[in-house]
């Protein structure tokens, strides 16, 4: 092609954003922020041919040479001044007024100076759609002629700067579709050096071959991969080992068929991957199921169960992929239950093999509180030594979307997050858990995952040597909220805590009631004092913005926690970055002590259900108020000032203090008298007696909402008249169809004749009727603090008047007071019914957020005339 330009609109210098006519920038004293490159003066566009990218033809008039050309020979190209506003992307089409669908194929130039007051080496943070070339000072310092989307750290390119001015000039080509780019100067640092490493690990670490199911005896790299002679080796009965390059087939119909490992070399890196090379894939697992099936209770196992409901999922007609990067991901996802499969059949047929317990697994266990299937996805290293003690990582669940079956969620299906924890293990000797996910389309509100993350932890247990010392959590977005609200309510159970672009809520704290503040961790910062604390979150987020991590770094720094970092990112542009900072994550948690138990505590809650910090445990509060307590340890003397607690408890089994020397408490200032009695624990104060009274505690405290967070039954009222029978099926009808969409089973119900004692000893019971319609409230009416009459309803200190009136209550079981009894009832059959808990809301759809009081009456008329109360600590 000869050596000429054409115009393809009209030739133009564009210089937005600056106030005089140099793009210009300072770089003396850059910042951690670095400086993004916003004004340039750009010319063009230049059609190119179709044939080839344009990347290596001048265009520039004039020029034998594109680096001859200086900037101000590049500012006399003139043309029209243009603004592109306050974007951080430079959009070519944008700037020439083109439409993304008429974009040509085409070349733009920009150009801009940097000043620096001496020699020095800094690093451009650039990425550009499609390929590029730069030159700085007219010497030609990089080129990329692949075409990609924008994201940030694609490139990292060295800027060696000389003392005055430095003209930097940049050619993109298209070759149609979106046309930008996207320029930072920056200082050299680890972090940053490391998240543009992980850009090649997010988009080939894990998938460097063509494919994962390999049935054409064919080896390949994955379409994209930068242009390279790279080193692949074949890990299994025989190691091979080739140099490859893109588009390029290595055959290896020599080895037999089954699991191999594959392992890239790259100049800087190394990465791994698993194929499994066979004739007939569907044939193998059709294979491998009817094995599992002739086992003796095979089909019954719990984790045999999950993988073939997934298996069912992928199998549908409507997941099966048609287009080659889906099939992929399919291919990998199932790879991925197969080999599951394969070590749950060798376990259960006793031919399992040293290794079959590491790798990623999808596990699965019975929920306690409506004993139906909880999943979970584990990643064990593959190092992993049964006899030494190992730290656990929890990826605490955001919302998802909601499918017909858990594990059809994003939780489960996101492969490619998947892989990344499986990598973050292997890398940091770490187990990472993935817990199965309750939260779907909106907010969990009723702390049943509190109850899941315990379950899920106490299954990991059975099987695997946790260093409970190092329990670690991590969230993202919304995630990030409720792994902050574990932290808050379990201070002496976590390490370190790790969160990214945090949605922290809610913003207007005036709005809350006893049981919102009572779950708002923000309101109990102070627990998590010296715990380990990161958070990263990105000015330019546009998901969770970043004014939601400024206030919580307010509220930390006034709660005087004293291990807290925030790193703000200043040109992180992605969307969703969570999995981009995942090893930074991860090398925090590696970085982070053990556990050990502190010389002072600080602690806050306004739930007995949360009631314990090191070697701080309160028994009793003052109900409805928040309970304070900081204790710290001199020497042998022990220091405790407490506002709204009635009872508490020192361990000093695990209180940090010469247990050789006598031990001197003060209690409010108090000097408490102790003696020889008190070995392992101290309750004050000392003379705290139940004087047979009933008082919340950790079990049993109430509101309503807290019958969920362990196993419990609905009894259906029988013996009332067909119309209140009617009502009381319509009842329980509605909770469960919503039980069922939030957590995916049906919970346990049963008639009121057919409750057993067994029921009454290791069960909840929300007993649904009346005393006419339900024989259990009947027998237990006299022992529960409610009068319902035609006229009213009573429950503790409040009436209400009405002949349509609904109510609920919850108590200890009369017959059982480590377990609740709840009720709901009303005084007239004919208009039962239940609602939702804000006034603003007109239709009972959340049973997570139902129950946020001990009690509640309602006219089911007009049901925002209600009240609502609680128990005071003695159940009064």
């Amino acid at each position: 092609m000869k050596n000429k330009s054409k115009f393809l609109i009209y030739f133009l210098l564009l210089l937005f954003g600056c106030t005089t006519d140099r793009a210009t920038y300072v770089v003396d004293q850059i910042g951690d922020e670095g400086i993004i490159i916003k004004n340039w003066h750009v010319v063009g566009p230049f059609e190119s041919n179709d044939d080839e990218i344009g990347l290596e033809t001048n265009y520039l008039p004039n020029f034998d040479k594109e680096e001859n050309i200086g900037y101000d020979q590049l500012k006399k190209l003139a043309g029209q001044p243009a603004e592109i506003g306050d974007t951080i992307i430079v959009d070519f089409n944008k700037i020439f007024y083109i439409k993304d669908d008429d974009s040509p194929h085409a070349v733009a130039y920009a150009g801009c100076i940097i000043k620096s007051s001496r020699s020095q080496t800094l690093k451009l943070n650039f990425s550009s759609d499609d390929g590029s070339k730069i030159w700085l000072n007219q010497k030609h310092i990089f080129t990329d002629e692949r075409g990609s989307a924008i994201y940030p750290y694609h490139n990292y390119i060295d800027l060696p700067l000389e003392q005055g001015e430095n003209f930097l000039l940049v050619k993109v080509a298209n070759t149609g579709g979106g046309w930008a780019m996207f320029a930072a100067i920056e200082k050299e640092s680890k972090e940053n050096i490391r998240r543009h490493k992980r850009n090649f690990e997010l988009q080939f670490g894990n998938v460097f071959l063509s494919e994962n199911i390999i049935e054409n005896d064919t080896l390949s790299l994955s379409g994209g991969i930068p242009e390279h002679t790279y080193k692949l080796e074949v890990l299994g009965v025989q190691n091979l080992v080739f140099d490859i390059t893109p588009n390029q087939n290595i055959n290896i119909g020599n080895l037999p068929d089954g699991f191999y490992k594959t392992v890239l070399y790259t100049p800087t890196d190394t990465f791994t991957n698993r194929i499994y090379k066979t004739k007939d894939f569907t044939r193998d697992f059709e294979r491998l199921i009817t094995n599992v099936q002739s086992l003796p209770h095979g089909m019954e196992n719990e984790n045999v169960k999950a993988l073939l409901h997934r298996y069912n999922i992928l199998m549908k007609p409507g997941n099966l992929p048609k287009e080659w990067f889906l099939i992929r991901n399919w291919d990998r996802r199932m790879l991925f239950v197969f080999d599951n499969l394969e070590k749950e059949y060798a376990l259960m047929s006793n031919q399992s093999k040293e290794g079959d317990d590491a790798g990623t697994l999808l596990k699965s266990y019975r929920s306690k509180i409506d004993d139906g299937s909880q999943y979970y996805t584990l990643h064990v290293p593959e190092n992993y030594d049964k006899n030494v003690p190992i730290p656990l990582v929890i990826e605490v669940s955001t919302i998802m979307k909601w499918f017909p079956s858990q594990v059809e969620t994003n939780r489960f299906a996101n492969i490619d997050l998947i892989d990344n924890f499986a990598d973050m293990a292997n890398k940091y000797n770490m187990i990472v858990a993935e817990p199965g996910n309750r939260t779907v389309d909106k907010p969990n509100y009723n702390n049943i995952d509190v109850t899941d993350l315990w379950e899920t932890i106490n299954d990991i247990k059975k099987a695997y040597n946790i260093d409970t010392t190092r329990l670690f959590l991590r969230g993202a977005c919304r995630a990030g909220y409720e792994a902050l609200k574990m932290a808050v309510k379990y201070p002496d159970k976590f390490a370190a805590i790790a969160i990214v672009a945090p949605e922290i809520i809610p913003d207007d704290k005036s709005e809350e009631n006893i049981w919102q503040h009572a779950n708002n961790p923000l309101n109990f910062l102070k627990n998590i004092q010296s715990m380990p604390f990161l958070n990263i979150h990105s000015v330019l987020d546009t998901h969770s913005p970043i004014s939601s991590s400024d206030r919580l770094n307010k509220l930390v720094t006034k709660a005087g926690l004293t291990h807290f970092s925030y790193r703000k990112l200043y040109t992180e542009f992605n969307t969703f970055y969570s999995a981009e900072y995942m090893d930074e994550m991860f090398h925090f948690f590696s970085e982070s002590p053990r556990l050990k138990q502190p010389l002072s505590v600080k602690f806050s809650t306004d739930q007995l259900k949360y009631n314990r910090s090191f070697w701080i445990e309160i028994n009793h509060i003052v109900a409805n108020k928040t309970a304070n307590i900081e204790a710290r340890l001199e020497g042998n003397s022990l220091f405790i000032n407490h506002t709204n607690i009635v009872s508490y408890t020192v361990d000093l089994s695990n209180l940090p203090y010469d247990g050789n020397t006598p031990l001197t408490i003060y209690d409010n200032g108090e000097k408490v008298p102790l003696n020889k009695t008190h070995h392992s624990k101290v309750t004050l104060p000392i003379d705290f007696v139940s004087n047979g009274k009933s008082y919340k505690n950790t079990r049993i405290e109430g509101p309503f909402a807290h019958i969920f967070h362990n196993a419990f039954i609905v009894v259906q009222g029988t013996s009332g008249t067909p119309e209140e029978s009617t009502k009381i099926n319509d009842v329980i009808e509605k909770l469960n169809t919503d039980w069922q969409y939030r957590y995916y089973t049906d919970f346990r119900i049963k008639p009121d004749t057919v409750l057993t004692e067994e029921d009454l000893a290791n069960f909840n019971l929300i007993l649904v009727g009346s005393t006419n319609s339900n024989q259990v409230i009947k027998k237990m009416i006299a022992d529960l603090p409610i009068t319902v009459d035609n006229e009213s309803i009573s429950i503790g200190n409040e009436t209400m008047q009405g002949q349509n009136l609904g109510y609920y209550l919850i108590y200890p079981n009369p017959s059982n007071h480590q377990r609740y009894v709840a009720v709901l009832g009303s005084n007239n059959p004919r208009t039962f019914n239940i609602w939702p808990e804000r006034n603003n809301v007109t239709v009972f759809q959340d049973v997570s957020d139902f129950g946020w009081y001990d009690y509640k009456i309602w006219d089911n008329a007009s049901p925002s005339k209600n009240r609502s109360g609680y128990f005071n600590e003695q159940w009064e």
